[in-house]
């Protein structure tokens, strides 16, 4: 079974919908105090950006075989053409970007010295897509909707997913994967798999899941009320909890790795639950091949995506653990 999953992705096309971000990093070294404020003196050695957000994702999914196609709106600035040239260089489509005179392109500036990160600067739009561009939009999901072989949704509350283009998206028949932030959270009804992590859920509820009664209490809620078929919730070094169709209930350890960097690891579980489950397998064993690409994501710096070499080696290694310590848990 996880042969012929190796073999099915490089025949999936994924429509990768959602908010794109160019992640930088600064590295360099401390040496002392700066005379006009207490604050230390970053002395700059190198720089360099990843992809970021949906951007990533679509990353992601090339890297593990797929074709991923990624529509999302960008700045026509420098760092909308760092973005651009980052995915011709991984021969990612960028022909359904939307790039307006007047959008400027979220860029998270990461400050790193003596391997810690110091500041993280944020540099984003405070408006949401307008209706002019919400036409070019659907122009071109219109195209790109009828030849994909799922949709997979990166909402990271940055302007592009709204009310108008979120409905509009659910109406398709085909595969629905959303990984949501706040604000939209309960707009994603009736898809096939919904990704919180266990900091959304807290907050769209309004309170602590800190026990495992509350989580379950939780996860039965959120698929209650937006009708989705299956939904897991990433709940950090403690693994993730799910319930499928059947209402089944099951929690999947992490495998347990030294953390080096937790940036992009949702970005990491949500493609590979849409690659695993559109490849046939079943959602217990899509989100144990899940968690093993998040472990190997989370020792890398940065939104780092995970190679199809990387992905086998990490089955061989952890999927029967994983799967032996599944937990089915009471309602």
């Amino acid at each position: 079974m996880l042969n012929d999953f190796v073999k099915k992705i490089k025949n999936l096309k994924i429509a990768v919908i959602g908010d794109v971000i160019l992640d930088e990093y600064i590295f360099g070294e401390v040496e002392r105090i700066s005379p006009e404020a207490p604050v230390p003196v970053v002395k700059v050695n190198r720089k360099f950006c990843n992809l970021g957000g949906a951007a990533n994702v679509a990353l992601n999914i090339k890297k593990l075989g797929a074709t991923p196609f990624l529509l999302g709106i960008i700045g026509n600035d420098e760092a909308g053409k760092k973005i651009i040239e980052r995915l011709k260089e991984n021969e990612i489509d960028t022909k359904f970007l939307i790039i307006p005179s007047d959008w400027k392109t979220v860029v998270k500036t990461r400050i790193i010295a003596q391997n810690q990160q110091m500041i993280r600067i944020d540099q984003e739009n405070n408006f949401r897509i307008e209706d002019k561009y919400l036409k070019e939009f659907f122009e071109k999901y219109d195209e790109l909707k009828n030849f994909c072989d799922g949709i997979l949704i990166q909402d990271y509350e940055k302007g592009l997913l709204s009310k108008k283009n979120i409905s509009e998206i659910l109406k398709n028949k085909k595969p629905i994967f959303v990984d949501p932030k706040f604000e939209n959270f309960f707009l994603y009804k009736n898809v096939t798999i919904f990704k919180p992590n266990l900091k959304e859920a807290e907050k769209v509820l309004g309170k602590k899941l800190r026990e495992e009664e509350d989580r379950i209490s939780a996860i039965k809620y959120i698929k209650n009320r937006i009708r989705c078929e299956n939904l897991i919730m990433t709940i950090g070094e403690e693994g993730m909890i799910g319930i499928d169709g059947k209402n089944k209930i099951f929690k999947v350890p992490s495998n347990k790795v030294e953390v080096y960097d937790v940036t992009g690891a949702g970005d990491t579980v949500i493609s590979l639950l849409t690659l695993s489950y559109l490849s046939g397998l079943d959602i217990i064993s899509s989100a144990v091949l899940a968690t093993i690409g998040a472990g190997i994501e989370v020792t890398k710096l940065g939104a780092s995506p995970v190679e199809k070499r990387e992905l086998t080696e990490g089955i061989k290694k952890y999927y029967n653990f994983l799967f032996k310590n599944i937990k089915f848990l009471k309602e």
